[in-house]
């Protein structure tokens, strides 16, 4: 094999035995996944499950890695369903599909990341996990979140100020039943294979 050049001035000299996931704060996150594995419960060898590793890709915790399982039990489905329709845009529900998850591993999705508290050895930590994904174009970025409640006040102080102003009519068309139905009808057959 050539001889590379690798330039490891930043890198921090603690030699560590193995690497831990960091502690985020709960909340939304935009992610790329970066690998998935096929595991066997501990608990219980039939049951199998996809362990999916995810990487921040902005914002002040960008470039750390957080975990999450998705069950390949029928009653726990709804989460690789999920995970599928973040990545690719396409529903499994109802279907029966062949899966490579490989096949979505560099896709850019959104988590919604919760505290997981457990115990061990006598001592309580806590970790991050990731309950699901969805399309990243969902993200509740933190940022926005603040703007948001920086513009409620604002409107919160016009209508104390002119309570008498008549209530405006939103222009937003809300979603119906029937429209999702429409959209379910659209969905074409998912191969996954082609994806």
């Amino acid at each position: 094999m050539k001889k590379i050049r690798i330039d490891a001035t930043g890198v921090d000299e603690e030699i560590r035995k193995r690497t831990r996931t960091r502690h985020i704060p709960e909340g939304e996150y935009l992610a790329k996944i970066t690998g998935v594995t096929l595991e066997t419960s501990q608990k219980d060898e039939s049951s199998k499950y996809y362990r999916w590793a995810y990487l921040i890709t902005e914002g002040k915790h960008k470039g750390t890695t957080v975990y999450g399982n998705a069950s390949l039990k029928r009653d726990a489905l709804w989460n690789l369903r999920n995970i599928i329709f973040a990545a690719t845009g396409k529903n499994i529900a109802g279907r029966i599909v062949n899966f490579d998850a490989d096949t979505i591993v560099g896709k850019v999705v959104g988590i919604s990341v919760s505290d997981n508290e457990y115990t061990r050895d006598g001592t309580t930590r806590i970790t991050s996990q990731v309950d699901t994904a969805f399309p990243k174009k969902e993200v509740n970025r933190a940022d926005e979140d603040e703007e948001e409640d920086v513009e409620d006040e604002e409107v919160e102080e016009e209508e104390e100020e002119e309570e008498e102003r008549p209530a405006r009519k939103s222009s937003r068309k809300r979603r119906t039943r029937d429209d999702e139905d429409e959209e379910d009808e659209e969905l074409e057959d998912v191969d996954l294979d082609e994806i």
